[in-house]
């Protein structure tokens, strides 16, 4: 097609151009037929990025379902394959622990106030005024037993450094367990900080290494 536009007028790229107009000669539904050698390589450049871009969706969607498949059934080859993989324009320099506290005290530690006076807040208010409140049932050992079992077994494990398999076999814990979460149910006051705490791995991104000013603002 190039060629045709640059003045080759051969007779075998003439029915090289003929066949292929014969294949691609509707642009779009409302639109006239193509006609000219213009009109014919745009509709074909507009097919190949469509075409492209759905490849390309199909690609990302289906390795994010790898990965979640692959997180499911194997989590330690998941985190093996994520350490592994090396971008070329990844730079080796990481910000230290005190340059990473800094950032996020700055944006998790300030207290934030809200309106408690707010307009949607009363509007809320008004629209579930008649709404029967929920009855609580208390938790069982049998409900602890089975959704322990649920749980993955060697995922990471909290501060107190328990995995999942010591829970589910260590099963007379599962009554005590039951009881705790009752109180904390009652009275919200008797949590333990240490049930409320996280464990935050930071992994680098590509080209952007450093501490980023503008996150969370």
């Amino acid at each position: 097609m190039q060629q045709a536009q640059n003045g080759n007028n051969s007779k075998r790229l003439q029915k090289y151009i003929r066949r292929i107009q014969e294949k691609v000669h509707v642009h779009a539904k409302h639109d006239p037929n193509n006609a000219h050698i213009t009109e014919i390589l745009d509709t074909l450049k507009q097919k190949l990025s469509a075409k492209s871009q759905r490849l390309r969706r199909y690609k990302d969607a289906n390795g994010r379902k790898q990965q979640n498949r692959l997180f499911t059934t194997n989590e330690k080859t998941y985190y093996r394959n994520l350490k592994s993989e090396r971008r070329p324009d990844c730079h080796d320099t990481l910000p230290d622990k005190q340059a990473l506290t800094a950032f996020w005290t700055c944006t998790w530690g300030n207290t934030v106030k809200h309106n408690l006076k707010a307009s949607r807040i009363r509007r809320e208010q008004i629209r579930v005024s008649n709404v029967t409140a929920m009855e609580y049932s208390p938790i069982t050992t049998e409900h602890v037993s089975r959704l322990i079992a649920r749980t993955l077994n060697w995922k990471s494990p909290e501060p107190d450094g328990i995995y999942n398999f010591w829970i589910k076999r260590f099963t007379a814990t599962h009554s005590y367990l039951a009881h705790h979460f009752n109180q904390f149910m009652e009275d919200a006051g008797n949590i333990p900080n240490f049930l409320v705490q996280a464990s935050y791995t930071y992994y680098r991104k590509a080209k952007t290494v450093g501490i980023l000013p503008n996150i969370g603002q």
